[in-house]
């Protein structure tokens, strides 16, 4: 009863894309999946009703894993797309507008970020985050780049 539940309920939506992709003469995933479970489903009832009388394996459940296994990819996959999209906007909204330069004299400059210019030095402390891209010349660091890369550890400069 359970596996019917799962079959037809939990999977009605490979049945009805199986169909109208049978209908277009498009055969895709859905029908591979509709077929499988169709004729495990099927074989498993004849089994039941006692019309093979040899046969005394029933696949009830294992056209209701197809559907588990086949439903939980599909959940894992949007999971996986919303994070990535979480990601991109995490890293659409992180704008640095401005960054702390040090000039000549000694001292530092606060300026828009899109007016940092090749050559100039600019001073990064602990807890800020890095403007614009460029090179370590003096000091160490360890920087978080798992919006970037997904690496969990921060990356040493």
């Amino acid at each position: 009863l359970l596996s019917f539940f799962v079959i037809f309920y939990c999977g009605r939506t490979f049945f009805s894309h199986a169909i109208k992709g049978l209908k277009n003469w498009n055969l895709d995933m859905n029908t591979l999946i509709a077929l499988g479970c169709i004729s495990a489903f099927a074989y498993s009832f004849c089994i039941y009703l006692n019309l093979f009388e040899d046969e005394k394996h029933l696949y009830f459940s294992g056209a209701a894993m197809i559907i588990s296994f086949v439903l939980l990819g599909k959940f894992l996959e949007t999971n996986a797309k919303f994070k990535a999209l979480n990601y991109q906007k995490r890293l659409n909204e992180i704008d640095i507008k401005k960054a702390k330069i040090l000039n000549e004299a000694g001292e530092l400059n606060e300026i828009l970020s899109a007016f940092v210019k090749n050559g100039d030095i600019i001073v990064v402390r602990e807890g800020e985050s890095v403007a614009v891209d460029g090179v370590v010349i003096q000091g160490k660091a360890e920087i978080d780049t798992s919006f970037l890369s997904g690496e969990f550890l921060p990356s040493s400069v």
